[in-house]
């Protein structure tokens, strides 16, 4: 119901910049209190207001029940208009971030001039707000991963971004009873790289009420396409929405034909057509049951690329699927011994409380100096650290390590002895990226000879939509990788997504083992294995093929 959403997300701004402008708490929460009732109704607020029962919700009296009719009038309020002259409305955005009160947007405000989401982005990139008073490096993190789940400018964003917003919709979506059922469809549901769209499908008879919210939220920025069964809209995030509406009876089959791309689309409908039978056909209930009627098993949404799995299906041969429940720990992360936001001890209990046995800290070497790369005498201290921590732990255990750069020359950071005590050594490169392919190549060959090396951490260095890989001869990569014994990373950062789909094929192919691992820089990233997992379910690696998928025995029996 539009209206109440409109009333309710008026009201909040109102108590936000009134807990901006420090004033009385009671007033503040009476405003929240009354957002959230009004949000949840099951009745349109408008029939309350035209019988004078506005005032039988609680928390409303006559001055709240004057200003809601004011804004189903006029839209808005004259409370809302004269607090916003007062406050820059960009304050707002910053507000509703995770983890940032009003103290801190107003300390934002007052000693950097920060009025909006991209003036604080700008301050966090440039490292400023690590210097206010009670803010610090690790806030900091929080405030730039917040961030980047609600800005975008490319035309292409992250899986992550993109999945945060399509879980917003589906969340508003959800609220409508005319809507029976919604699901992500198209690339996001693939898991793709990079999303240049986000598609949504709806199992509605009536679909006007939806489409008005959406080309009302704050993200849309223009009208597209709107008919009757579809509405395409741009948005802030330099992606377009476009959402399809079908009845529920033709829901499951919709959902299949369009999750998959063209190519998986064209080979079920020639095998349909040789089985003589209808993907349309209204009696089909799930997507199970769409691939049953054609004698197939059922397809997950990452591999529907039509590049052999109609093929791997009909013989009964198609990859385990790999779930995140099968992930056992983490075999890359960072702490603030280097560049991470939290401590060893603190990323250890957020493991833990994922159903983890284990984690490595790895934090950079010496080379590193950027990002607080340890000396010698540090890195001996952090395992000092580590076997403290591991003290105070049940059931858990934290693997000594470190992610040793390869330097020019392929040797690594660190001398033998002190890798030698080290339970992993993830290596990567940090730095020549413009080497010739034939010398990068050679360069990561001779660290994979070095008997302590035990992953080799992001192989080609990409960072998406940024920075392309560098030039290596990734096939003898792997190759080097299966003779040597050295487990191939995926990097889950949605940034990375290192190794790639068409890489992890080639790896799986000769034989390679993967280790899933999140280079997670705080706790807050630690969320991002699951997009490490899609990735791997892309390049039809299997939980066998995944190292952390082993118990911490296991794992140590392998890699030792």
């Amino acid at each position: 119901m539009l209206d109440n959403l409109r009333v309710a997300w008026i009201l909040k701004d109102i108590g936000d910049l009134l807990k901006l402008k420090g004033a009385n708490y009671f007033q503040i929460q009476s405003y929240y209190d009354v957002s959230k009732r009004i949000k949840n109704l099951d009745i349109d607020i408008r029939e309350l207001a035209m019988n004078d029962k506005l005032q039988d919700i609680e928390g409303i009296g006559d001055g709240l029940a004057s200003t809601i009719n004011e804004v189903l009038d006029e839209g808005t309020c004259a409370r809302y208009e004269e607090l916003k002259n007062e406050i820059p409305i960009g304050l707002l955005e910053i507000l509703d971030l995770p983890g940032i009160g009003p103290k801190k947007v107003k300390l934002f405000h007052d000693e950097l001039g920060i009025e909006n989401l991209e003036a604080l982005k700008e301050a966090a990139d440039n490292r400023k707000l690590r210097k206010l008073s009670g803010v610090g490096a690790k806030t900091e993190f929080k405030i730039l991963d917040a961030i980047k789940k609600f800005k975008g400018k490319d035309q292409k964003v992250t899986l992550d971004l993109a999945t945060t917003v399509s879980e917003e919709l589906i969340n508003i979506c959800s609220r409508f009873k005319e809507v029976e059922k919604i699901e992500v469809v198209g690339g996001l549901r693939r898991k793709e790289e990079l999303i240049d769209d986000i598609d949504l499908l709806v199992a509605t008879n009536r679909s006007q009420p939806f489409m008005e919210t959406v080309q009302k939220l704050p993200l849309v920025t223009e009208v597209i396409k709107k008919s009757e069964d579809r509405l395409k809209v741009g948005s802030k995030l330099g992606v377009d929405i476009d959402i399809f509406f079908v009845s529920n009876s033709n829901f499951s089959t919709t959902l299949v034909l369009a999750t998959g791309n063209e190519g998986h689309y064209k080979q079920l409908s020639e095998l349909a057509k040789a089985k003589n039978c209808e993907l349309k056909e209204e009696a089909i209930t799930s997507e199970e049951k769409v691939y049953k009627a054609l004698d197939l098993p059922y397809i997950i949404p990452e591999i529907r690329t039509g590049d052999r799995e109609i093929e791997l299906a009909m013989n009964d041969d198609l990859p385990t699927v790999l779930k995140i429940e099968d992930i056992k720990g983490d075999l890359h992360m960072h702490t603030k011994w280097s560049d991470g936001g939290n401590t060893t001890y603190e990323m250890a209990v957020a493991c833990q409380e994922k159903g983890y046995e284990y984690l490595a800290v790895c934090d950079h070497s010496r080379s590193l100096g950027i990002a607080g790369g340890l000396s010698l005498d540090d890195l001996r201290k952090q395992m000092v650290e580590v076997d403290r921590v591991n003290e105070k732990l049940e059931n858990f255990q934290v693997l000594k390590g470190a992610e040793v750069d390869i330097l020019y020359n392929g040797d690594l950071d660190y001398p033998i002895d002190i890798l030698e005590e080290l339970d992993i050594v993830v290596a990567s490169i940090h730095s020549g990226f413009k080497q010739a392919e034939e010398q990068m190549t050679e360069r990561i060959l001779n660290a994979l000879e070095h008997d302590e090396v035990n992953i080799l951490a992001h192989p080609t260095g990409r960072l998406l939509g940024k920075r392309d890989g560098y030039a290596v001869d990734i096939k003898r990569v792997i190759s080097k990788a299966v003779e040597t014994d050295t487990i191939l990373e995926i990097n889950a950062s949605p940034e990375r997504l290192d190794l790639s789909s068409d890489n992890l094929r080639l790896a799986k192919e000769a034989g390679a083992k993967i280790a899933i691992n999140t280079d997670a820089h705080n706790i807050q990233q630690l969320e991002n294995m699951s997009f490490g997992v899609y990735n791997a379910r892309k390049g039809w690696i299997e939980p066998k093929d995944v190292v952390n998928t082993y118990s911490l025995s296991e794992l140590l029996a392998w890699i030792n």
